[in-house]
Formats: C-alpha cells, sequence, structure tokens
C-alpha cells in the first residue's frame, strides 16, 4: 500500500467496491424475488452464482 502511488487510495476503492458488490446483488435478489411468482431455471442458475460469489469472498477474505 505504502510502495505504489495512492495505493490508500486503491485500497479503499477496492474495499467499498466489494461491499457495494454484495449489497447490491442482494437489492438484486431481492427485487427479483417479489418480480417472480414461481422459480424458474433462470432463478435457480442465480442462486448458483450467488453461491459461488459468496464462497469466493470467503475464502479471499480467509486466505490472507
Amino acid at each position: 500500500m505504502r510502495n505504489v502511488v495512492n495505493g490508500w487510495f486503491l485500497r479503499y476503492i477496492h474495499m467499498n467496491g466489494a461491499s457495494a458488490l454484495f449489497f447490491i446483488l442482494c437489492l438484486h435478489m431481492e427485487r427479483n424475488d417479489t418480480d417472480l411468482e414461481e422459480k424458474s431455471e433462470v432463478e435457480t442458475v442465480g442462486i448458483i452464482i450467488f453461491l459461488i460469489i459468496m464462497v469466493t469472498a470467503f475464502f479471499g477474505y480467509l486466505l490472507p
């Protein structure tokens, strides 16, 4: 962070962008949950993608 020009800013953007991704993802899932009457294949694929993102975030947090 100190060896890169404006490294603190890049870290700040990355940290807030990751949080914003999950916030927007949850808003999107809530909106789609209220729009669809019954579950479809598209919703199942969306849930699988959500789980993959959550696992990736968990391991990204766990590894350092």
